[in-house]
């Protein structure tokens, strides 16, 4: 067996770290695939390149101890799952995915400080060789340590070992086997962190436990409700709707929170006030994914939605949200591009998807009246506007003099806390049918609801 000796530890970290480098760029190879390819696909790239770096790893310490079998396992209550076997499993019946029994398993032991890290010699042990473990029977040595998670949560164990004993077996190899299990942190959490909420969101969308929040969008023409926006809300979850979605980006099921999203929304389009359009958010890759065309379609007619386009990640390939879009929009839905002047929607971007609707972000909008420079940038946005035929809506809208200072500016509608805040209350939607009276504006139709903060 090859020496452990610490020149060659050294020269075994340089060769890990350039392992880790390699399943790092697999990462962000992954990453650069995230807009075009559906989500469950992404995750499963994620968890592709996790395992890739795990099952190198594991290849790592099964070469450099010269072991007939290495293996990577999780415990689970009662159970050790073989998420990772390397050399020659089938000689101990044993392949990645078996799951066996825990409690009288060597790595259990191991691990509790039952038994050392290292054993030279198993036969030695009549302890040992009386276990029921697939190992303790028929090999000759072993050696093991535990992994634990990035937040130091137990997960498992990484272990080798060989037909035959290993005399030379010492704390210098526990000590090579305890540097790699280290590296394992970062991929294992990831699967941990993806599995758990993958679960979270299947019992969430399973439960109903989604529901929707509308909030106006008001012309500052004449006080008109000219459209609503629904937003998932989340009670009892203890999670923000930003929160919960980020999750599912994660997890690689974000297509189907962000469409079960939209169908929530579309069954209350019955609710929207009379000519307002209902809007809705949705992102590249759940634009993407399949399925959006039909339910839409499911509530016809198109014209009277507004698909607001939400970004997370850069767009690489615009032709395909085309190809998707085109048929949709030639049969009258409307596209809007949120969040513009924050995040990943530039200009550039909004010229490439050519909206109907040019969406302003907050950020620029909120203490608009006196910040020239915020003034300055929202004119070049209305100018843009004009070129492409699109309207404009100023998000977060929460003062009167903001009010006033977008109606000078030329901004077609408003959305935010001086109207109304998202609210989940039906008999507030009602409300909308009677205009506002907005300060700058031209309506000459006074109403004020309760949720309306003007001054005067």
């Amino acid at each position: 067996m090859q020496r452990c000796d610490l020149p060659h530890l050294v020269r075994c970290v340089v060769r890990r770290l350039s392992t880790v480098t390699r399943w790092h760029r697999l990462r962000r190879r992954a990453g650069t695939l995230l807009m075009t390819s559906p989500a469950g696909e992404r995750a499963a790239r994620h968890d592709a390149a996790d395992d890739h770096g795990a099952r190198r790893i594991v290849d790592r310490v099964l070469q450099q101890l010269d072991m007939d079998v290495a293996y990577l396992t999780e415990f689970r209550p009662g159970r050790q799952v073989f998420r990772a076997v390397r050399g020659d499993g089938g000689a101990f019946q044993v392949t990645a995915g078996d799951d066996h029994p825990l409690n009288d398993s060597l790595c259990r032991l191991m691990v509790e400080g039952e038994i050392p890290n290292a054993i030279p010699d198993l036969s030695a042990d009549e302890r040992i060789r009386s276990l029921d473990d697939e190992f303790a029977g028929s090999a000759g040595a072993f050696i093991g340590v535990p992994v634990r998670l990035a937040d130091g949560t137990l997960y498992g164990s990484l272990c080798c070992v060989s037909r035959e004993p290993k005399p030379d077996l010492d704390h210098r190899d526990v000590a090579f086997v305890q540097l790699l299990a280290e590296f394992l942190a970062e991929p294992l959490t990831g699967w941990r962190d993806r599995r758990v909420a993958r679960r979270e969101i299947e019992q969430l969308l399973d439960s109903d436990a989604m529901i929707p929040a509308l909030q106006p969008i008001v012309s500052l023409i004449d006080g008109r409700c000219v459209g609503v926006e629904a937003l998932a809300r989340f009670p009892g979850s203890g999670a923000t709707p930003e929160m919960m979605f980020a999750r599912a980006r994660e997890a690689g099921v974000d297509e189907r929170l962000e469409h079960a999203a939209v169908a929530m929304a579309l069954a209350r389009r019955h609710r929207v006030p009379r000519g307002a359009e209902l809007s809705f958010n949705v992102g590249p890759a759940g634009i993407l994914a399949s399925g959006l065309d039909a339910l839409l379609r499911a509530y016809p007619p198109l014209s009277g939605l507004l698909l607001e386009i939400t970004e997370h990640v850069s767009v690489a390939e615009y032709a395909t949200l085309a190809d998707v879009l085109t048929p949709l929009r030639a049969d009258g839905l409307r596209l809007a591009v949120d969040d513009v002047g924050a995040g990943y929607s530039s200009l550039r971007h909004v010229l490439r998807m050519a909206p109907d609707v040019i969406k302003i972000d907050r950020s620029l909008v909120n203490g608009i009246a006196r910040d020239a420079a915020q003034r300055t940038i929202v004119t070049g946005i209305v100018l843009l506007a004009l070129d492409l035929d699109a309207e404009t809506i100023a998000e977060g809208v929460e003062t009167a003099a903001d009010a006033t200072a977008l109606t000078d500016l030329g901004i077609d509608m408003v959305q935010g806390y001086l109207l109304a805040a998202p609210t989940v209350d039906p008999d507030e939607w009602r409300t909308w049918e009677t205009p506002w009276l907005l300060p700058g504006g031209r309506s000459d139709r006074s109403r004020a609801p309760s949720s309306v903060r003007m001054s005067s």
